[in-house]
């Protein structure tokens, strides 16, 4: 049997590497959220309980259940703060909840909504659907779901790309605030009608494409002309007077939330919104201006509007965490406690598990009679498997458990050294992705059960972060005229190389080194051959060592 035979799904199909907020067709939500996993929802006693006690369920249920209170009260600070590490799955669980509040239909015939409390397979997958009821019980929602690094113009303020992003979800003109806030006034004063009748003379088009156009503010004055001959004398009259507040979002936050209540009280009377904005830790982040905005207009919110409209931000940390350089933790007290979430770290064994290694039933017998055959073996040759269990193999196989928390470790270390590292701190995507490249590069499928990944494999793929001395060495050393014919010794370079970068915790010794290598279920301790390449590495002062970190490249 080929190791591509154990998996239910295809190991190689190609995972996007970042949740984007504006992908939000309904095929692409059908397939997001169709790959989506919600970890935990264990019960008490369950084994799989001790290692995450605390998972996307229980976060969903937590949110979800404090929420729905709150919507029962005119809330003073309508805002939750959902956070986690670089690809914890915040993005994910921020768009999916959003969307899923926006009422999104899919392809399926499905809400979203439904699809999403389907993904909940755990025991207690109930607690998530009555959290969900009880929550959206007795309101009707509408959900603006954007990602604020992408929408932000000109270093605007938060409130103001919320201002733009809702005027243009309820219909208003999103590419020019000046007209938008002008289409806000004809309403107001009772001119909305006339000037729709005049746009579809003038232009020969209804204003509702006219708007899309990027000559909208010309388009807007020729029809102003129409409407108010005796102000706007010439058909650029208004453009002339508005030539200088033209793609300026400059308003204050009052200013703001009194025009998002009076659009609200027009075009979307008796709705709840919820405004979902991803990735405001990096967006105020050292920013004081932005920090002192975005209070500001959470208070605001709660004051004007009462719990009709709330703010669902996420971030890269949580906010009692006051980490040097940040001003985050100032705003603490305008995002409850019982309206934040935290992913953490411990959810991504799992999803790696359910989302790329799932095993198809029918074959996981074959993996335990191998377990039980070689288990032994493997908790004394293999990284971090003194404690391993026939279910952890099972699992996470043809990885070891030891080398999620590792690789994670790793790629952490990488990305804080090295400005070409493009992965993320305790990346869900960054580990599934690399696996996925593993998979493709090394033809892992194609080989017979009982192979596993080892760290030389991961290595290929992540070798380009490391830093410019390490690549100089290791391209000396993949062309010495000594090590032409020996590929153990590569192998070993090869990891050394990772393992340094985390060896403040994990020192490089040659039984690490030799885990890292054990790549067949069964197989023998590699560590003698190992010890030998590391000597030879020495002696060509291609690796040195110490005695508290071990080797290095």
């Amino acid at each position: 049997m080929k190791v591509e035979e154990i998996f239910a799904t295809d190991v190689t199909r190609d995972i996007p590497p970042v949740i984007y907020f504006h992908e939000q067709s309904p095929e692409k939500l059908e397939a997001e959220v169709g790959e989506y996993i919600i970890t935990g929802g264990y019960e008490e006693g369950d084994p799989r309980r001790h290692r995450i006690t605390d998972g996307i369920h229980e976060q969903f249920v937590h949110l979800l259940t404090n929420l729905g209170k709150e919507l029962k009260r005119e809330s003073d600070l309508p805002a939750c703060w959902i956070s986690g590490f670089f690809g914890s799955g915040k993005s994910s669980f921020a768009k999916l909840l959003g969307y899923s509040l926006d009422h999104r239909q899919l392809p399926s015939g499905k809400t979203l909504a439904q699809a999403l409390l389907e993904r909940d397979d755990s025991p207690r997958q109930a607690e998530f659907r009555q959290a969900w009821k009880e929550a959206v019980e007795g309101i009707s929602s509408m959900a603006v779901v954007f990602d604020i690094g992408g929408a932000a113009r000109d270093d605007e303020h938060i409130h103001s790309a919320v201002k733009r992003k809702l005027q243009g979800r309820l219909g208003y003109c999103e590419s020019s605030s000046a007209v938008a806030d002008y289409e806000l006034k004809l309403e107001s004063d009772g001119h909305w009608e006339r000037f729709l009748q005049l746009a579809q003379e003038a232009l020969q088009r209804p204003w509702s494409e006219a708007r899309q156009e990027r000559l909208v503010e010309n388009h807007f004055s020729v029809v102003m002309h129409k409407l108010l001959p005796d102000l706007y004398e010439d058909p650029l009259s208004w453009l002339d007077t508005h030539a200088g507040t033209l793609g300026k979002g400059g308003a204050s936050v009052e200013d703001t939330v009194l025009d998002i209540q009076a659009m609200l009280n027009k075009r979307a009377p008796g709705k709840t919104v919820f405004l979902v904005v991803d990735e405001v830790s990096q967006y105020i982040h050292q920013n004081d201006q932005r920090m002192l905005k975005l209070q500001s207009f959470v208070e605001a919110l709660g004051q004007r509007l009462k719990g009709r409209v709330w703010l669902m931000a996420t971030g890269q940390q949580k906010l009692e965490e006051d980490l040097d350089g940040s001003n985050l933790s100032k705003l603490k007290d305008r995002f409850p406690p019982r309206l934040r979430v935290h992913l953490a770290p411990t959810n991504i064994r799992d999803v790696v598990h359910k989302r790329l290694l799932k095993k198809a039933p029918q074959r996981e017998d074959a993996l335990r009679a191998l377990y039980q055959q070689h288990g032994a073996g493997l908790r004394l040759y293999g990284y971090g498997c003194d404690k391993l269990t026939e279910n952890d193999f099972v699992e996470v196989y043809p990885m070891l458990p030891g080398y999620v928390d590792l690789v994670m470790h790793i790629t952490s270390n990488l990305r804080a050294r090295s400005s070409r590292m493009k992965g993320d701190d305790h990346a869900i995507r960054g580990l599934l992705q690399l696996l996925g490249e593993v998979f493709r590069q090394h033809k892992l499928g194609q080989q017979p059960l009982g192979a596993l990944v080892t760290l030389d494999q991961i290595y290929d793929i992540q070798h380009t972060a490391l830093d410019a001395d390490v690549q100089n060495t290791m391209a000396r050393l993949q062309v010495h005229e000594e090590l032409a014919d020996d590929a153990l010794a590569w192998q070993v370079a090869k990891v050394v190389a990772l393992l340094q970068q985390v060896q403040d915790q994990i020192p490089t010794t040659a039984a690490t080194v030799a885990q890292c290598l054990y790549a067949q279920v069964g197989a023998p301790n590699p560590l003698d051959a190992v010890e030998k390449a590391l000597e030879k590495l020495d002696s060509l002062n291609l690796v040195s060592r110490s005695d508290k970190r071990g080797y290095r490249i």
